[in-house]
């Protein structure tokens, strides 16, 4: 789809996009975890239809977007329904099976996808930063989560701590990494560790 003119011209354009995207991203987490907590899933995945379409219409795609959408969403069903079976979690509003990732949680993971190569894009610099990041992150987003009645942890705290902060710590800098390579613009390990551009 082409830009309008107005759009072409709007001074650093750039940023602006990776803003919105920016807060896109991090509303779908309160818009799933209040909607969980309120026995409805439909709140997040309305928001992530609207950051679908505005990321559609905005002209803000990349390569390698909607390919990361799908593999999250895959990902993301796969390893938040091996905490269900491994009795580590348990999720509000099951829907549409409590022995399974609910929706609404895998709506998160498909906002990750379209911030991985916009406000997200300069991790790709940073992959030993960021596993350290998610490495506390994510343990401490599924405890705010259990205290908005959204997720219940089922198992000791250590071991939803080591289990979510391990994977985290694996996975994303692993998601930034493929991100880049779809984008078609691979950053090399060792000046990816140095943090350079």
């Amino acid at each position: 789809m082409k830009l309008t003119d107005w759009q072409q011209r709007l001074p650093h354009r750039s940023m602006l996009l990776k803003v919105v995207n920016y807060l896109f991203f991090h509303f779908l987490w309160p818009a799933c975890i209040f909607g969980a907590a309120a026995q409805v899933w439909w709140p997040g995945a309305l928001l992530l239809a609207v950051f679908f379409l505005w990321h559609w219409l905005s002209g803000s795609t990349v390569r390698g977007d909607w390919t990361l959408v799908l593999l999250c969403v895959l990902l993301g069903f796969v390893v938040d329904t091996l905490w269900i079976r491994l009795g580590l979690l348990s999720f509000a509003t099951p829907w549409p099976s409590a022995q399974f990732a609910p929706i609404w949680i895998v709506v998160l993971w498909a906002g990750l996808a379209l911030a991985l190569n916009h406000c997200l894009l300069v991790l790709q610099r940073r992959l030993k930063l960021t596993a350290l990041l998610f490495l506390l992150a994510s343990p401490f987003s599924y405890w705010c989560g259990s205290k908005f009645d959204a997720v219940s942890w089922t198992a000791p705290d250590w071991q939803v701590i080591a289990a979510t902060g391990v994977s985290w710590a694996l996975l994303m800098p692993l998601l930034l990494r493929l991100a880049s390579r779809l984008r078609g613009n691979a950053i090399p390990p060792e000046r990816a560790a140095a943090g350079q551009t």
